[in-house]
């Protein structure tokens, strides 16, 4: 585990994503509080996969009506979309129209949990047990809400 100020990380969320930091570990804590977001790297721990924001928070909602396969989500304003963190591997296969993956090789900037920085924050926060979102799940909740929100739209249209 990195090298992290005694009584820090208090809030469980941030103990777990601080076991999952694979970057360099001197002054994790200081770096990450400036400028208040950490790069983890992806494809040990998790891949992450990246959604519209009108998409994402509308798969979200039919992740949380079904109330099982949603894991950590960050929510980036400045870019408009979402980061659903998923399983390490994921990212090789995944291809659905409006997202794209990242996974081994690249990283994604998270702000510690219960925190806003660099306009973003987490929607859905890490658990202790580390829960990934379930990949086949969220393509479900993807097409569902997707197919909710073209209903809408032509409803409207029409």
């Amino acid at each position: 585990m990195p090298d992290v100020p005694k009584g820090w990380p208090i809030h469980p969320a941030t103990r777990w994503l601080v076991k999952q930091y694979t970057g360099p570990s001197t002054n994790l804590h200081a770096r990450w509080q400036d400028p208040g977001v950490l790069s983890f790297p992806l494809g040990k721990s998790f891949d992450a996969i990246l959604v519209t924001l009108h998409l994402g928070r509308a798969a979200v909602e039919v992740m949380q009506r079904a109330g099982d396969g949603l894991g950590p989500v960050i929510e980036s304003s400045r870019e408009a979309r979402l980061m659903f963190l998923v399983p390490p591997g994921t990212a090789r296969s995944w291809n659905y129209p409006l997202t794209s993956a990242l996974g081994e090789g690249e990283s994604v900037f998270c702000p510690e949990p219960g925190q806003t920085a660099c306009n973003r924050f987490w929607l859905a926060e890490p658990d202790p047990r580390g829960t990934l979102t379930d990949p086949a799940r969220l393509l479900m909740a993807l097409i569902e809400a997707g197919q909710d929100l073209f209903s809408k739209t032509a409803t409207k249209a029409g």
